[in-house]
């Protein structure tokens, strides 16, 4: 897909649009948006992510199970 676009935007620019020459606007902008942030940078972000979900869900599941026991210790006094 990459290869498509650039070939594309070569193409713009060899057919005489001037926006598309190295150095031209809309080339420097196209340039800025293809630069890949670092893959260490999306791993963080995404473990960070995934660690504040368990987390939550972690913490969600411990006050579960502690109202089902206090449920459970209500139903057995009553017995």
């Amino acid at each position: 897909m990459d290869n498509a676009v650039e070939s594309h935007v070569k193409a713009l620019a060899l057919n005489g649009d001037k926006e598309w020459e190295p150095g031209a606007r809309k080339f420097q902008e196209w340039e800025e948006r293809k630069q890949w942030v670092p893959i260490s940078l999306f791993r963080s972000i995404l473990i960070s992510v995934v660690v504040r979900a368990w987390r939550s869900g972690a913490e969600k599941r411990e006050k579960k199970r502690k109202r089902r026991e206090s449920k459970q210790a209500r139903q057995q006094q009553r017995q």
